[in-house]
């Protein structure tokens, strides 16, 4: 048997390998086994390099890596506790940078029910809605290794969302595609969740209208019900309608047989939600033209641009040590509306 030399990268152990050698431990271990291989991955470390920051032998990691450790792993696993909570303390967390709303609790909750029941859950809504941000912070805030999200390529051909996917499970793409699609499949288990975001990107324009891709919705739906896991696909409300009404109903019907829920946003953010973004800067509900303002910015363009203009007035009246109140987000307001000239 070949065993991994000193100083060989821990690329060589692929994620899926670790995904197999871990998916009977209890939710605790494997979520930090999996955290710890990911991390050394992104870190550029070798088994070593790893071994080292737990305190433990090289061997005996790489062991627990390809599932060949059959003592008991709680010192391990308390040690990759450690190091996981000083690399969240080094890189520091912005409190502003998620905001917890009554919509995203909505849309955790769709996810936790996927995962618990193991179905497949449609969340529709307009762009700059806020679910991507949900959802990013769902899968970095949930047993890491078991939260698998990506966005769907532009075109939805079967190659790059292949590659999209393989690349967060840590797998080669330098596989042919059966080979591929069979290690990636066999990558999940029912104690894992699978989240789709964008998924209107599989769409194309033609002459003849929109037409959409559906190998890839063919092959989501042949993962869930091989592999039993949960499987949430957020879009936009076109390809709600492309489900029910499209030329490819079909076929995407399938799919939504099998749904828990199909969740639809709103268009715009509740005034509660609004109002809890405010709070999150200490601000008190806006009146007079601060009101005006942010109904017409959440209106008229997103969201997402309000929120950064929150931001931007934070940063501002932080690096000047000034209060920030609702005046200084109108004056972030007029600086911007000078940039654009």
């Amino acid at each position: 048997m070949t065993h991994q030399q000193p100083n060989q990268p821990s690329l060589s152990i692929p994620g899926d390998a670790v995904n197999k050698a871990t998916a009977e431990l209890p939710d605790k271990q494997r979520s930090a086994i999996r955290w710890l291989h990911s991390h050394a991955l992104d870190q550029g470390w070798t088994v070593a390099d790893a071994a080292k920051q737990i305190h433990k032998a090289e061997n005996t990691l790489y062991q627990v890596f390809t599932g060949r450790h059959g003592a008991g792993k709680e010192s391990i696993v308390t040690e990759i506790e450690k190091l996981r909570k000083s690399v969240a303390s080094r890189a520091g967390t912005n409190a502003l940078s998620y905001i917890e709303t009554a919509l995203t609790k909505r849309i955790w909750t769709v996810c936790d029910n996927c995962l618990v029941y193991q179905r497949i859950a449609f969340i529709f809504g307009d762009s700059q809605i806020g679910k991507t941000t949900a959802l990013e912070e769902y899968q970095r805030t949930h047993n890491h290794g078991s939260t698998i999200m990506i966005r769907m390529p532009a075109g939805g051909k079967m190659g790059d969302f292949l590659r999209a996917l393989a690349k967060e499970l840590r797998i080669s793409n330098r596989l042919n595609t059966a080979d591929l699609k069979m290690r990636i499949k066999e990558s999940f288990d029912d104690r894992m969740i699978l989240i789709i975001d964008e998924a209107h990107q599989t769409m194309r324009q033609s002459r003849n209208g929109r037409t959409y891709s559906t190998e890839v919705y063919e092959y989501l739906r042949e993962i869930h019900d091989e592999r039993k896991c949960g499987l949430v696909i957020a879009a936009t409300n076109v390809f709600r309608d492309e489900i029910h009404h499209g030329q490819h109903s079909g076929v995407l019907e399938q799919l939504s047989r099998r749904k828990l829920v199909a969740l639809q946003l709103p268009n715009t953010p509740t005034a509660a939600d609004l109002q809890t973004f405010a709070a999150a800067y200490g601000l008190d509900k806006p009146e007079g033209e601060a009101a005006e303002l942010q109904k017409t910015v959440v209106t008229e363009q997103a969201l997402g641009v309000w929120l950064m203009l929150l931001r931007m007035t934070a940063g501002r009246t932080h690096k000047q040590e000034i209060e920030m109140t609702w005046d200084q987000v109108i004056r972030s307001r007029d600086l911007l509306a000078k940039l654009e000239g």
